[in-house]
């Protein structure tokens, strides 16, 4: 298995992350599977927690099992996920509490908000990301090409870095 660089990765899920359509959701499994590394969805979901930007439409990606993931806050992010995109067209199946079965077979039984990724799933075979260069045939290798607009990238580092 390639190393990950994190940071190269973050820009990376960030990037495929703005290419989800608007109402349409992906998981995080397949983020990390577009970029060559598939077993490291939760790497996804590291980079999504830190994100800074926000042009980058992070509610968008769900578990793959169409759950909204709760993330230890007493539900609060995952409904404020549920109500952007729900905002986005996107219909939101209401689980634990509301009086619907559920599914103990399911991979996130106690998920309260779910999206049918039948009906929302955008799940593309590949992606091309804008700025990258591929190294042969695998994706993983992607490598950022720095803008020629911008000088600083090319420079040596300065002492106050």
């Amino acid at each position: 298995m390639p190393q990950v660089n994190p940071e190269l990765f973050h820009a990376q899920v960030y990037d495929v992350t703005r290419l989800i359509p608007h109402g349409r959701v992906t998981s995080y499994g397949h983020i990390a599977r577009l970029l060559g590394h598939p077993s490291h969805s939760r790497l996804v979901g590291a980079a999504l927690k830190f994100l800074q930007d926000p042009t980058v439409p992070w509610h968008r990606v769900i578990s793959s099992s169409g759950a909204i993931s709760d993330r230890g806050d007493g539900g609060e992010a995952a409904a404020r996920q549920a109500q952007r995109l729900q905002h986005e067209g996107v219909t939101i199946i209401h689980g634990r509490g509301e009086g619907v079965t559920i599914d103990f077979g399911h991979a996130n039984p106690n998920a309260k908000f779910r999206v049918n990724l039948r009906e929302y799933g955008w799940f593309p075979d590949e992606v091309h990301l804008e700025g990258y260069e591929e190294e042969g045939e695998d994706a993983a290798r992607l490598e950022r090409i720095p803008d020629g607009d911008d000088e600083s990238d090319l420079s040596e580092p300065s002492d106050e870095e």
